[in-house]
């Protein structure tokens, strides 16, 4: 989830190289960062990638998640922290985190 997303990436910015240098360092202190964690630890599975309310839709109490997109294989913690993350990017963490969790 870092590394085919550069690829993708890169050609876009082949003129804008200090935009460039910036993105793939930052992707190589993530990687390091993801690499120091004690896999063992954590689940690995089928991840959506891009798991958050928009992604999602409801229908006689019945919850359907679509666009997979960026979907792959990871730690399936990878989904709980981008769940958190859109709910605090639209400022709804408190009221939806915990009972997301709870569910």
């Amino acid at each position: 989830m870092i590394e085919e997303p550069l690829k993708r990436i890169k050609p876009y910015l082949k003129d804008r190289e200090s935009d460039w240098k910036f993105l793939s360092s930052y992707a190589s202190i993530l990687t390091n960062n993801i690499s120091s964690i004690q896999s063992e630890l954590l689940d690995i599975g089928l991840c959506h990638g891009d798991f958050h309310n928009g992604n999602a839709h409801v229908l006689n109490g019945e919850l359907t998640f679509f666009d997979f997109d960026c979907c792959g294989i990871g730690f399936c913690a990878y989904d709980l922290a981008v769940y958190k993350l859109s709910d605090r990017l639209v400022k709804k963490e408190e009221q939806s985190w915990l009972p997301f969790i709870k569910a």
